[in-house]
């Protein structure tokens, strides 16, 4: 049994950004680009989501936190590489976001201090960081030989006509016009150019009257003009034509841009970000630019991309295997697990994979298959587990068996998942962000009565797919396919997940002819914390999981309408929770009155426990986020120093931004700072205490 190799391989499962050479134990870029065409395993057969990420198009990656699209993105950038056809640049969006928010106004742009707030400057910031990465990224590729960039050019690190276009994008990136301005603001100019100016990149800034969602009318010139403003401002024109003559001089017939962890983004960023950079990108460059973007479900902006000219690929394991039935899905979900878990242990492991398994009662099949619902294909989920059963039973020469497995899942879930609620109850944020957590919270307590009551109750009825049963299986329900959007934020954060959709039975209560419903699957981890069986009787059918017993549709409804209403501010119209969607669409307008906008209105003792725990907060959600990973970190690695490193790989943020919060949680006496740089961390009595008022501790 390889003890180490096993632990490394876990390690770079559970990896929260894309795999570098540190992750690999290599020493250089070249080998690190080669290792990933072996690691890489493909969620559909002969490279299928691989494939579609090469094609000419602008393509939205879409897939929950730690699916992989930064796996996916770094494969098909080797690909590029490698084939020496093209260019490519890669940008994380979300340590742009977070440089943003800690680095100071340059000198060229302190005057605009004077005429927009802090959040504007933070805004600009943030698109003049993102251009920085990209020129920083660019150089990066023309410097990296091993595919010949420059054979074509004289063999030389640079020629003279490359050499001119880099500082000419130099120039143009980091003298933006937005410097003018700055100093005729300094100058004390109010020429009608300089009033004119500002005013329009405040209006740019504000993003009045968007859609967040991308629900907009596509196309609309007025929108264009709007999101040219800040391109305008920031040269993007002038950056694209230089880009074409770079792609030209060095050979090659496109660039493509990758930008990673783009739904991390806020939400008035995002539609900056987009508007500014993503906009010019599309509509001026089409011809010579592929834009690929990672991002989440329901957390994308199009802006005025042209609707049927870009492609979403989504790789959530519904959207992936889920077309057909639940066997089908589980089917090609379990082979993707066994696949990516002989992959790894293959490359990294002396040992054979069935030599860390207990196989005298349970079947390696049988592992694949329990893995596979513990991670509902989450790669990061996959190697949490693992990690679990490494601590639990490998690193103390072990083999894992079925009750480690279960109890990784449960683990995972009450380490990573259960107390989503609990951090978000206890920290600092927005007062209307905080009452739409709490009903998701009432709503999943209702869900889970429900499944536990069904568990005794339904094996006394006449069903025949129950009574024959002593505990009857209620880990799946249904729910109309017109409320998922009510159950967004339960999926996103891995208490539910979707498995599968079919035609509705005719229920009145659909106001469609072609109804559907969807099935979905609680956590695996949160069934065994709460006792509730999983899966389907082995003699049962698939139709098992259809069985009127688990519609849970007008629960859903019930529970929320006692939480939230919708209600036109005009008229005093009340609208069914459930065509929340449909008035998004519409900017939320009344269809009862011609000037009437609706809200959402939450229930008063509700409003009320939120304001309280708003007032008694003490951190914000990074700096308890930051202070829960070291309390975990601390408790379930072997050796290994809590740097801020290592912080920064458990919850995907830079190493600099945990830093700088680590100190001043220290200052504040919640974090001790051992040591010199770096520092190695750990948590105070105090901040134990606190952790343990939250009840995210015991």
């Amino acid at each position: 049994m390889d003890i180490k190799g096993f632990k490394h391989a876990v390690d770079t499962l559970k990896l929260y950004h894309r795999i570098k050479n540190d992750d690999l134990n290599v020493a250089s870029y070249d080998d690190a680009d080669d290792i990933i065409e072996e690691l890489y395993v493909d969620l559909l057969p002969n490279l299928g989501i691989h494939e579609q990420m090469l094609t000419n198009e602008t393509t939205f990656l879409i897939g929950r936190k730690g699916t992989g699209k930064s796996t996916i993105f770094a494969r098909v950038q080797h690909t590029i590489r490698k084939e020496k056809k093209n260019l490519s640049v890669y940008i994380n969006a979300k340590s742009v976001h977070e440089l943003s928010k800690v680095s100071n106004i340059s000198t060229d742009l302190r005057a605009l201090e004077g005429v927009l707030n802090k959040e504007e400057i933070r805004r600009l910031l943030l698109l003049r960081n993102f251009l920085y990465a990209f020129e920083d990224s660019l150089l990066e590729e023309l410097k990296y030989e091993k595919y010949g960039f420059f054979e074509k050019i004289s063999n030389r690190f640079r020629d003279k006509k490359l050499q001119t276009c880099i500082n000419e994008l130099k120039k143009l990136i980091e003298e933006p016009e937005l410097i003018n301005i700055s100093n005729a603001i300094h100058q004390q100019d109010t020429s009608t150019y300089t009033n004119e100016a500002i005013n329009e990149i405040k209006v740019a800034l504000q993003n009045s009257g968007v859609n967040y969602k991308g629900s907009l009318k596509h196309g609309n010139t007025q929108e264009k003009q709007t999101s040219n403003i800040l391109a305008r401002y920031f040269n993007m024109a002038n950056i694209i034509d230089n880009l074409k003559k770079i792609i030209e001089i060095c050979g090659r017939n496109k660039m493509y841009i990758f930008i990673d962890d783009f739904s991390e983004l806020e939400k008035e960023d995002m539609i900056s970000f987009v508007d500014a950079i993503i906009s010019p990108l599309y509509h001026l460059a089409k011809d010579f630019i592929n834009l690929k973007i990672a991002c989440y479900p329901n957390r994308i902006y199009y802006g005025d991309l042209d609707i049927g000219k870009y492609k979403n690929i989504y790789i959530d394991i519904f959207h992936i295997y889920g077309k057909q039935n639940i066997t089908a899905l589980e089917k090609s979900a379990i082979d993707y697990t066994k696949r990516i878990i002989n992959n790894r242990i293959n490359y990294f492991c002396s040992s054979n994979v069935e030599d860390y398994f207990d196989t005298t009662r349970t079947s390696m099949e049988d592992y694949y298959k329990l893995l596979y619902y513990g991670s509902m294909n989450i790669t990061r989920v996959l190697g949490h587990i693992l990690h679990y059963c490494w601590l639990t039973n490998i690193s103390q020469n072990k083999k894992i068996n079925k009750q480690a497995i279960e109890e990784a899942c449960e683990q995972y879930y009450l380490d990573y998942t259960k107390n989503y609620f609990d951090k978000s109850r206890y920290s600092k944020g927005i007062f209307d962000d905080k009452l739409d957590i709490f009903v998701q919270e009432n709503l999943l307590e209702a869900l889970i009565k429900e499944a536990q009551k069904n568990k005794i109750r339904l094996k006394n009825t006449d069903n025949s797919y129950f009574k024959d049963l002593d505990v009857v299986p209620t880990s799946h329900f249904m729910v109309s396919s017109e409320l998922e959007n009510l159950l967004g934020s339960l999926e996103f954060n891995g208490f539910i997940h979707k498995v599968n959709e079919l035609a509705s039975k005719g229920d009145s209560n659909s106001r469609k002819k072609n109804a559907t419903n969807s099935i979905y699957a609680f956590d695996y981890g949160l069934t065994i914390h709460e006792k509730i069986k999983y899966g389907k009787p082995e003699d049962k059918d698939s139709k098992f999981y259809q069985q009127r017993a688990f519609d849970y549709t007008q629960l859903v409804l019930s529970t929320l309408m006692n939480n939230k209403k919708i209600i036109c501010q005009e008229c005093g119209k009340e609208f069914p929770i459930e065509e929340l969607d449909i008035l998004q669409r519409f900017k939320m307008k009344c269809d009862n009155c011609s000037n009437g906008i609706c809200k959402i209105e939450y229930d008063r003792q509700l409003k009320q426990e939120v304001q309280a725990h708003i007032e008694t907060a003490i951190w914000s959600p990074d700096e308890l986020e930051i202070i829960y990973s070291i309390y975990l970190l601390s408790k379930n690695t072997k050796g290994d120093k809590v740097t801020a490193t290592l912080i920064a790989q458990e919850i995907d943020r830079t190493h600099q931004f945990v830093a700088r919060r680590c100190k001043e949680l220290a200052e504040a006496g919640f974090v001790l700072r051992n040591g010199h740089t770096p520092f190695v961390y750990s948590l105070t009595e105090k901040a134990i205490e606190t952790l343990k008022h939250m009840n995210l501790i015991s």
